[in-house]
């Protein structure tokens, strides 16, 4: 299927204390004076091809009047959630193959998504677009109407056209909208097995019906999870865990949230641990450097708690710098915006990607003395 302009109207976004709200179906003049980003016809998200890997999205080719961003943005109740998004690729002007875009965590099969496109408005070729910050690397418009391309969590094109935009943004049939595709990496494990399959014999499925009353955070967090590590060693009606995984003892994913606005709002869900022997005359430090960080003395571990791997790898070897003195609290806290930011700019840093220091490789409790005998 070839690129196409989705025809849908927005309300001007806006922030109440920080809190998300999601575009519903009002005048597109109010997007377009506010945004109002430079157009052409050459302006296109081809989707004939796109393909799903995990949490990677690759599109066959944009075309863009001026270097920008392709932008992946979620839907809920089938609206578009703007300005929060989940990845952005850069593009260059002209025409860009194989353009992929690396989202936050993977993305769900049975989910719509939105892949829109930005223009670099400020020379500073980071995407800035984002909550108290719409009038830099503003969404492209042709004719009023912003470029966008809907499609399937498990790489399939939702078929809508410039006059079916407005009933594809509003919630429309999703048996309609995609068709069923290849299977994605998410169903197999390293093992080979299957249809969906990981440990034992619990499938994605048992896994979605189990969480289905989870908030959305706690979905998305638990489907990365499994999509990376595979099933879960053990869970209860709120809480899934695996042992051993990757570089940490113990991850947790919540089936509740806990409200977090640094450095953007957000819901901490996902809580991972390593062994790691604290210093008590650093907690105090710790704790101003981020509050989801969490630091226990007779264990012997340290853990960050957050909506995302990525953020609590970038939250735990910043906590290192800081226990090393190598980073002040201040210094800290500013590599960890920087960081964030480009990381959603496509550009991920390698403090977001891995461990960048050795953890403890083995128990290290710190049981004490006893001082009053039995």
């Amino acid at each position: 299927m070839p690129g196409y302009v989705v025809r849908f109207d927005f309300d001007i976004i806006r922030r109440s204390e920080m809190k998300l709200q999601y575009l519903t179906s009002t005048a597109v003049a109010a997007l377009v004076s506010t945004f109002g980003g430079p157009a052409a016809a050459q302006n296109m998200i081809n989707t004939s091809e796109v393909t799903v890997d995990g949490a990677d999205v690759t599109f066959s080719s944009v075309m863009a009047e001026e270097d920008g961003y392709l932008v992946i943005h979620t839907t809920q109740d089938g609206e578009v959630v703007v300005p929060e998004s989940i990845g952005s690729a850069a593009v260059s002007a002209g025409e860009n193959n194989d353009v992929t875009v690396t989202t936050e965590y993977p993305l769900a099969e049975a989910e719509n998504y939105i892949a829109m496109l930005h223009v670099e408005s400020n020379g500073n070729e980071t995407y800035d677009f984002g909550p108290d910050n719409t009038d830099v690397d503003t969404p492209v418009t042709v004719d009023g109407e912003v470029v966008t391309a809907s499609f399937g969590g498990s790489g399939s094109t939702t078929e809508v056209d410039a006059a079916e935009g407005n009933e594809a943004m509003s919630g429309g049939d999703s048996s309609e909208q995609s068709a069923s595709a290849e299977m994605t990496s998410g169903e197999m494990d390293a093992e080979g097995i299957g249809s969906g399959q990981m440990a034992g014999d619990m499938t994605m499925a048992d896994l979605e019906t189990h969480i289905a009353q989870w908030p959305q955070a706690s979905k998305k967090a638990a489907m990365e999870m499994w999509d990376k590590y595979g099933a879960p060693a053990e869970m209860t009606d709120t809480l899934l865990i695996w042992r051993d995984n990757g570089p940490f003892v113990r991850t947790y994913v919540y089936g509740y949230e806990i409200d977090h606005n640094w450095p953007a709002p957000h819901k901490d869900v996902l809580q991972q641990f390593i062994h790691y022997d604290v210093p008590t005359d650093v907690f105090d430090e710790l704790a101003m450097f981020d509050g989801s960080i969490i630091a226990e003395r007779t264990k012997g571990e340290i853990s960050a708690r957050c909506h995302s791997e990525f953020a609590n790898l970038i939250a735990l070897n910043l906590g290192n710098d800081v226990i090393t003195g190598e980073k002040s609290v201040d210094e800290a806290r500013a590599a960890y915006e920087e960081a964030v930011r480009q990381h959603m700019a496509g550009n991920s840093p390698e403090i977001a990607q891995r461990l960048t220091f050795e953890p403890a490789g083995e128990d290290i409790t710190n049981a004490e003395e006893a001082v009053i005998q039995q």
